[in-house]
């Protein structure tokens, strides 16, 4: 089976015009073991990436299926490049991992999700904050 992910998209409270966007991610199983692949797309975003964060287990519990040690997201736009410029790799299976971007990642695109050496049937979660400010 192959790996699924979706993707839920909030703006908090007094920050409306920046976006919080949710993936949350099951590996696939047999062929495509430990693999979610292309399948968190997310809409159109234009403004600047200020965090990403990875969180093991099932709707980011840090208990729930939890992915394999050392389990490897990529976040491409439309181009194929990674936005996290290979920060993702290597994530942690027992806590939540977050890297900042400096500068600010621009973006005008959708995001696309890959996660990869997470074992079968594990789960996850990725947040990625977008501000429509540099300084967001």
């Amino acid at each position: 089976m192959a790996g699924t992910c979706v993707c839920t998209v909030t703006h908090p409270v007094g920050a409306e015009r920046s976006s919080v966007v949710t993936f949350d991610w099951v590996s696939g199983t047999g062929a495509t073991a430990g693999t979610v692949a292309d399948v968190g797309i997310s809409p159109v975003f234009s403004g600047y990436i200020t965090k990403i964060q990875t969180v093991p287990g099932l709707n980011g519990d840090k208990v729930t299926a939890v992915p394999t040690a050392n389990y490897d997201v990529v976040i491409n736009d439309k181009y194929g490049e990674d936005v996290a410029e290979g920060e993702l790799a290597d994530c942690s299976e027992a806590v939540a991992n977050s890297i900042y971007s400096a500068p600010k990642a621009k973006i005008d695109s959708d995001l696309i999700v890959g996660v990869t050496n997470a074992g079968d049937t594990k789960k996850g979660r990725i947040v990625v904050f977008i501000s429509p400010e540099v300084d967001g």
